[in-house]
């Protein structure tokens, strides 16, 4: 009769660990509908710099294949990172890194990232620390074209007043 119990006993254990795999893969189906359907790039970094996930999005912004994306590290060279100015952003200061380090969100954070090519995208980015992980979530939008646009406003109205200086006023 024990045997017959302990039998009975696994066959349920077997069926609710069963269970329990079949939720934990909706959850991480879930997880990456969620990832590769945002509509902003993301990237999941941990402590040490490394880039555990990426989604397609980011994979568009940065020009960098998922696999290499995810093969690098924050602090890799190939990351040649500027603040607004053009000035380059030491690691210390990066959005992800502040989250980190400071356990708190970091929001719209602008920063250019220049290529190989020497062309420079321009991104606002969002960094949140996961709670109870040593993680980060980055996201980041393309803003390059506001930022030409708004460059050629400034230039624009530099020129007007200019203009404007030497322009009898004739009143």
């Amino acid at each position: 009769m024990t045997s017959n119990r302990s039998l009975e006993d696994y066959a349920a254990r077997i069926e609710e660990l069963q269970a329990e795999l079949a939720e934990a893969r909706r959850e991480v189906q879930r997880y990456q509908s969620i990832i590769n359907d945002f509509p902003q790039a993301i990237t999941v970094a941990n402590a040490d710099g490394a880039i555990i996930e990426t989604n397609p999005q980011a994979e568009a912004v940065l020009g960098v294949s998922r696999e290499a994306h995810e093969d690098s590290t924050l602090s890799d060279s190939q990351w040649r990172i500027v603040d607004e100015n053009g000035n380059p952003l030491h690691l210390d200061h990066w959005a992800g890194v502040v989250a980190l380090r400071e356990n708190r969100s970091v929001k719209d954070q602008l920063i250019g990232v220049e290529g190989a090519d020497g062309a420079t995208v321009w991104l606002r980015v969002s960094a949140n620390p996961i709670e109870g992980e040593d993680q980060v979530v980055v996201t980041y939008c393309d803003v390059s074209e506001q930022r030409r646009v708004e460059a050629r406003a400034s230039k624009l109205a530099q020129d007007q007043s200019a203009i404007l200086e030497h322009v009898p006023a004739y009143i």
